[in-house]
């Protein structure tokens, strides 16, 4: 933590510390030279040489609103904005999606320091510090501890080129982050065996067909995932994609090539998934990032892609799940009797969104978009430290139509509509 505060502060990154008090007591890994000497008002010396690519920011930070309250508006009273620490929009977009699920705090809370100290549980206990800072503080929040541990666990977020730590892909830190619960407790009076399994994952069923013989006996493979993606370009030309629904239709079936048992060769297959298990926090991706050769970049599809404030997956579920479903999704319908299901009824409200600004993948800018409550106008931009309310409109403005120097929908997180 001081290791981390002091890069905050002075942008010399921990490696580069060279921490020292007057008689030539060194701070290395512990604070054992230290233990004794410090007094009240002492002043310690920093030696090392500066990193270009985070600038210093003031140790008290405040939160800045793009807009100007009224008095018919009330004044925000929720989490705090993030500061960027150099090209971490995209880490603080996360973050504040992941703060939006309150059903991770009471798992947060079980774990604390003194548990046996390996690298992946050092990043859950730096994650639950920024979002116990979150809840409490109203000035902007420094996740320079959390950054630090996050680049040294996944070694493809500390790219460094030019002296700087590169632009990143939020779709690819929200996975990463997504994954790291599993190290969590379990959540109580939930099933599954962690929060990943009880909060985010899809269970599929992969049916293949083989097109060269028709024949051959069809296999069925179970499969789990915690997201489902949404297709933009159709090269099949038969389902034109305008809409979320029809792109996550056209990811779930589409063509492979794999050994044929009965030709011994590989041929083609087709693929048809079908849901056979929903989750509670439902994750989609927009596949907008294709490699263009011109450019020798990962460009962006800027195609208006629209998607509802309600989600309805039942159509994409096995005809059982569609039996459990069923009788909840009726008007009036009788309090489920099912408790195993995360999310009764198929459908799902819209909760969070995390957009891009820009034409690569290796630049332009992320925030988050964040419901705060059961009121549709109720929302929260989030860009880096900068906080403003938001409404459904705004939201709705998402989808693409602005063209790439607008933000434009990456992920969307929807919350089971029970």
């Amino acid at each position: 933590m001081f290791r981390a505060k002091l890069y905050a502060l002075t942008n010399v990154p921990p490696e580069n510390q060279k921490v020292m008090l007057r008689g030539g007591a060194t701070l290395k890994d512990d604070w054992a030279p230290f233990v004794g000497k410090i007094k009240t008002g002492q002043q310690i010396m920093l030696m090392g040489n500066a990193s270009e690519n985070v600038r210093v920011v003031s140790s008290t930070p405040t939160v800045e609103f793009m807009e100007e309250t009224n008095d018919n508006e009330p004044v925000y009273e929720g989490p705090p904005g993030l500061e960027n620490l150099g090209n971490t929009c995209y880490a603080n977009a996360s973050l504040q999606c992941l703060n939006a699920i309150t059903e991770l705090k009471d798992s947060f809370s079980k774990i604390d320091s003194s548990q046996p100290n390996n690298r992946e549980l050092k990043l859950l206990f730096s994650m639950k510090q920024v979002l116990e800072q979150m809840k409490s503080s109203k000035k902007a929040i420094l996740p320079a501890e959390f950054l630090i541990t996050f680049r040294s666990l996944y070694p493809q977020f500390a790219e460094i080129k030019n002296g700087k730590y590169t632009q990143q892909d939020a779709e690819e830190c929200w996975s990463q982050l997504v994954t790291s619960l599993r190290g969590l407790p379990r959540l109580d009076s939930v099933p599954g065996s962690n929060p990943v399994e009880q909060l985010f994952e899809i269970q599929l069923l992969d049916e293949y067909s083989c097109t060269e013989n028709p024949a051959e006996e069809k296999k069925i493979t179970p499969t789990s995932a915690t997201k489902l993606q949404c297709h933009i370009n159709n090269d099949k030309g038969k389902i034109p994609v305008t809409q979320i629904l029809e792109g996550i239709e056209l990811s779930m079936h589409e063509q492979i090539e794999k050994m044929s048992p009965s030709l011994g060769k590989n041929t083609l297959y087709d693929k048809k998934s079908s849901i056979s298990k929903l989750p509670y926090y439902l994750t989609v991706q927009f596949v907008r990032f294709f490699w263009k050769k011109t450019a020798e970049k990962k460009t962006k599809i800027t195609k208006p892609i629209d998607f509802p404030m309600v989600l309805d997956l039942y159509k994409y579920c096995t005809p059982d799940l569609q039996a459990k479903l069923a009788p909840n999704r009726a008007p009036g319908a009788a309090p489920p009797t099912d408790k195993t299901l995360a999310n009764n009824t198929g459908r799902y409200d819209l909760y969070a969104v995390i957009t891009h600004q820009g034409v690569y993948a290796d630049g332009g800018h992320y925030v988050a978009w964040v419901r705060q409550s059961e009121d549709p106008n109720d929302w929260v931009l989030f860009d880096d430290k900068e906080v403003s309310r938001k409404t459904e409109e705004d939201i709705r403005k998402l989808n693409g139509s602005g063209g790439a120097q607008w933000h434009i929908a990456y992920l969307c997180l929807y919350k089971a509509k029970n």
